[in-house]
């Protein structure tokens, strides 16, 4: 097993969600794997059991969470949670169609035939404004639970 090291996952801040009662009462990790001696640790938890691997096929290859990303991915506004995701994705050489560089902003983007883009931002921050940077450079701001939609023009 080839282990990355340099990659780690806390699932501290999601696990202090549930023990305060905000988030759901479930497991959000698998308690026991058990890799292939081929397969690459691409991330790991903080007791050094492998959070993430990679198992080459052929000419593709499988990427295994051994975590609930459906379950996590709705809390992806902790910060530390967001980064790693976000670096893992762009690591697997996937883009942002929009990145707003903030993890309470989410971007959804449409396209026309033309190349204008509808964007649409929601600050999922309840308590707090959030800004966000579009990639023309221009910030928009957001108050709490707001959502706001425009249109991007091609150049």
């Amino acid at each position: 097993m080839i282990t990355d090291s340099k990659k780690q996952i806390s699932l501290h801040d999601f696990n202090a969600l549930v023990t305060e009662k905000r988030w759901v009462a479930q497991d959000s990790s698998a308690t026991d794997l058990t890799l292939l001696p081929e397969s690459k640790v691409i991330a790991s938890f903080e007791d050094g059991s492998p959070a993430v691997f990679e198992h080459r096929c052929g000419k593709g290859r499988a990427i295994t969470l051994a975590f609930d990303i459906g379950l996590i991915a709705n809390n992806l506004t902790i910060p530390s949670l967001y980064a790693w995701w976000s670096d893992t994705l762009t690591g697997l050489g996937c883009r942002k169609d929009i990145d707003t560089g903030n993890p309470y902003i989410e971007a959804g983007a449409w396209h026309d035939d033309s190349g204008n883009r509808l964007v649409i931002l929601i600050n999922h921050d309840e308590s707090s404004e959030q800004s966000a940077t579009l990639p023309d450079g221009k910030t928009i701001t957001l108050g709490p639970w707001r959502a706001q939609t425009f249109v991007m023009k091609r150049e």
